[in-house]
């Protein structure tokens, strides 16, 4: 078929990959220069490692004193919190430091599991500003970085009316608008935990977004290897049994937000937020001791 553009970068750590059907090659570089220039902006703003941006700032300052936020940053960490709510704690942009700290000591590391958590940050929502409880708080927008990238191209789109729209971020990051030039929609695959060749479940999307989050990854030796960036809060310690979720919303911001949380979320629990959201779709997948369990939830 004619006409079809694709194109992709690396970008906050990952592949980028875009494509557009139905758009010629001069028109779809002109908006990919677009979305280069936006995933650049975010990331320089909102890396928790560059010391040059504003989020480095904001771990710098906010224990010695009160920061004022920029609205979009604003709106960013109002977002935290309400999810940081709805998931009874277990999205939580503090545990960076818990992260980091895995290597040290068990004793240093109750007691930093005493200074973290979300609650320590005090925000003032008339003048806009948080502040740290102590000076081990740090907070990291690494969670959901890509789905907010995603809302921001997403609205870039919109502006210049693409209608069929594919983009993968990382393979785990997904926003799609209108459908597959041959087909009716876009179809997103699940990979079955043990076997990444066979698909356990897939999604059909039209203007939808999925995001995935798991605690696993095979080597390219096909060696399973455990993440250590998914900590329950509970237990502070990075999950050790092999799960999998998946989260679709129209929302691509809304869907990382939830999709770390839910993996750490008993059954009735993910049923409630379903109650309170019922435009979502969650998908689990639990390894428990060779026995895999998948739950759909809609």
């Amino acid at each position: 078929m004619k006409n079809i553009y694709h194109n992709s970068i690396f970008s906050m750590g990952t592949r980028f990959n875009a494509v557009f059907p139905f758009c010629n090659d001069e028109m779809g570089e002109r908006i990919f220069v677009v979305i280069k220039n936006e995933l650049n902006r975010i990331e320089n703003k909102y890396s928790y490692f560059n010391n040059e941006s504003f989020l480095y700032r904001i771990n710098k300052s906010a224990y010695l004193h009160e920061f004022r936020l920029d609205e979009e940053t604003y709106e960013l960490v109002i977002h935290c919190r309400d999810y940081y709510s709805l998931t009874k704690g277990k999205f939580d942009i503090t545990l960076r430091p818990l992260i980091e700290s895995l290597d040290v000591n068990n004793a240093d590391r109750e007691n930093l599991t005493s200074k973290l958590g979300f609650n320590n940050i005090i925000i003032d929502d008339l003048q806009k500003t948080l502040r740290f409880e102590n000076e081990f708080v740090k907070i990291d927008f690494g969670a959901f970085g890509k789905g907010y990238a995603l809302e921001r191209i997403s609205k870039i789109l919109d502006k210049h009316e693409f209608k069929d729209v594919f983009i993968s971020f990382g393979g785990s990051s997904i926003l799609t608008k209108g459908k597959h030039p041959n087909g009716d929609c876009w179809k997103v695959s699940i990979p079955d935990l043990n076997n990444q060749s066979e698909e356990v479940h897939s999604f059909n999307l039209n203007n939808g977004s999925i995001s995935i989050s798991s605690n696993y990854y095979y080597s390219d030796t096909g060696q399973l290897r455990f993440k250590n960036s998914i900590i329950d809060p509970e237990t502070y310690k990075p999950l050790k049994e092999k799960k999998l979720s998946a989260v679709y919303s129209s929302s691509p911001l809304e869907a990382e937000l939830l999709s770390t949380g839910i993996i750490l979320l008993e059954k009735d629990e993910i049923k409630n937020i379903i109650k309170l959201k019922p435009s979502l779709k969650f998908l689990t997948i639990n390894d428990k001791n060779g026995v895999v369990e998948k739950d759909f939830y809609e």
